[in-house]
């Protein structure tokens, strides 16, 4: 599930530049998503319908949100990751390729698989990409 704080916006200005940055802002009340696209603002509603529009048009910023970027823990809090995993700073850590299954955050290796008797101590979370291409696809 997306979880979502406040954009913090203080001013037209700042909401039309972080558009051009590529943020996107979330109004929790109708769903509507406004972001820059090419050449244009755009709001995507619920229907997924994406409309341009003026940003000065909107007059409520300070309604507006910002989606929370996760971290790795509370990923695979949520569930069971494909991850990278490593203990040392001179192991390659795109050797390893395991199902962490819980984050230990008071372990020196919080990193856990499916078996928990053992952990390591980094994890990075795997992209599709990369698992096709260490399954060989």
């Amino acid at each position: 599930m997306k979880k979502y704080k406040p954009a913090n916006l203080q001013s037209v200005k700042e909401f039309i530049q972080r558009m051009l940055d590529g943020e996107r802002f979330y109004n929790q009340e109708n769903g509507d998503t406004f972001y820059f696209d090419v050449d244009w603002f755009y709001i995507l509603t619920k229907t997924n319908e994406a409309i341009p529009f003026a940003p000065a048009s909107i007059i409520n910023i300070n309604s507006l949100q910002v989606e929370i970027t996760p971290t790795i823990q509370d990923a695979i809090a949520e569930k069971p990751r494909l991850c990278w995993v490593w203990d040392s700073c001179k192991e390659n850590p795109k050797n390893n390729l395991i199902t962490v299954t819980k984050h230990i955050a008071d372990s020196p290796y919080p990193f856990r698989p499916v078996s928990d008797g053992f952990g390591f101590v980094h994890a990075e979370l795997a992209t599709l990409e990369e698992i096709k291409q260490y399954l060989g696809d």
